[in-house]
């Protein structure tokens, strides 16, 4: 009868290490979704961000453009007006 108790105990104790395993496993999953999903999350803002530096820049780059095309004016009109000094 002994032995039957012991044999029982060895299955309650394996039975509730499996069961902590489990828990532990379960949690550990639960964990790396979650890290997954921030990883996401992060991923996708980087994304954004990136999209939004890159129309900055095209923009300027336009501002650049309208900046020397404004130059180039401003040296016409003081060709022009060179033109009627005393």
């Amino acid at each position: 009868m002994e032995r039957v108790e012991n044999i029982n105990q060895r299955i309650e104790g394996l039975t509730a290490s499996a069961e902590e395993q489990s828990a532990s496993t379960e949690e550990m999953a639960a964990a790396s979704d979650k890290t997954a999903q921030m990883i996401l999350e992060i991923s996708n803002e980087i994304t954004e961000i990136t999209k939004e530096i890159e129309e900055e820049s095209k923009e300027i780059g336009n501002v650049n453009e309208k900046a020397e095309e404004l130059e180039k004016l401003v040296d016409q009109l003081n060709e022009k007006l060179n033109q009627f000094k005393i």
